[in-house]
């Protein structure tokens, strides 16, 4: 959730001399946007994905993990070796414990969100190390993208105000984006992140005075493609379907009505990211449908990502 600086400095202040040096930097945004030739005058410097964005990897973590370990349901098709079944399988049990599953850190089948995850640490870091000049640099400030630093509605998305606020958008990408990136692949989960943040950060310019910063509009439109996924395949998948629509809806409404009930909070970024992800998700897919020939097809709007039919040639439905 977008936070304000005052609560940010607070929890920042448990996190050691790193949390803390970040928080001198966005004293020194907050002055440099007041007190700079555009005018413009905040009331506090955003933080996006915080507190809320902790409630829903909870919530996606405890509702979740036991579903998508099976993405899809009986008569939908899903890779043996991603799940563990099949005749493949049949090893000892010693050797199934020590082997990585599906979506734990460093499997092949969760790359991308693994390359988010540190690539979001290794930008704290630089941070830390350039004393917030990389703050000042790419964060969302209104009066700056106007004057044409239009990199900010991208590079705010990957920037963090406290060592707490970058621990909780990490563990809601954790948990989240593995089941996103096993059911829609590689390239179409980067398109759903990347558009989402740009989507998310360029609401927040156009509707919200505040400078910004953080992952949650990205956050926003993985658990988007997620409902998207489910909605549009919820008459092969039934109840499973139903289930995690309506998880997924609860989740929502948590961040939503914490959203709505805090004034700190630039409620734009987060709406802007959920639609964002949702287009995109129902353009690309997965839309996955049974051809007459018993072939399972992935036939999006848009064709450009999506699975190839011999992908599905070695996979068989679940039972």
């Amino acid at each position: 959730m977008q936070q304000s600086l005052i609560l940010q400095e607070c929890l920042a202040s448990h996190f050691g001399s790193l949390s803390c040096r970040c928080s001198r930097g966005l004293k020194k945004l907050r002055k440099y946007s007041c007190s700079g030739p555009h005018g413009l005058k905040p009331h506090a410097l955003a933080a996006c994905g915080s507190l809320a964005v902790g409630s829903s990897a909870v919530v996606f973590g405890s509702s979740t993990a036991s579903n998508f370990g099976r993405p899809f349901a009986a008569g939908s098709i899903v890779p043996r070796a991603a799940t563990g079944t099949g005749s493949n399988s049949s090893s000892s049990d010693s050797n199934n414990s020590s082997r990585k599953g599906p979506l734990d850190f460093g499997s092949p089948l969760r790359r991308c969100t693994d390359s988010l995850l540190v690539l979001n640490g290794l930008m704290f870091l630089l941070q830390w190390a350039s004393k917030d000049a990389l703050m000042l640099w790419g964060a969302k400030v209104n009066s700056l993208v106007a004057a044409g630093q239009w990199w900010r509605l991208l590079t705010s998305s990957f920037l963090h105000t406290s060592a707490f606020h970058l621990l909780i958008n990490s563990h809601a990408l954790a948990t989240i984006g593995p089941h996103a990136e096993l059911l829609a692949g590689r390239q179409r989960f980067m398109a759903v992140y990347f558009t989402s943040a740009v989507v998310g950060t360029t609401a927040s310019y156009l509707l919200t005075p505040s400078p910004s910063v953080g992952a949650s509009a990205a956050l926003f439109g993985l658990g988007a493609s997620l409902g998207m996924f489910y909605w549009r395949h919820r008459d092969s998948m039934g109840r499973r379907s139903e289930a995690m629509l309506q998880q997924l809806g609860l989740t929502l409404a948590i961040n939503m009505a914490y959203s709505l009930a805090s004034r700190r909070i630039d409620n734009w970024g987060h709406i802007g990211g959920l639609i964002g992800g949702a287009v995109v998700s129902w353009l690309l897919g997965p839309r996955l449908v049974r051809a007459a020939n018993g072939r399972t097809l992935d036939q999006p709007p848009l064709s450009v990502m999506a699975y190839k039919a011999r992908v599905f040639d070695n996979y068989k439905p679940l039972t």
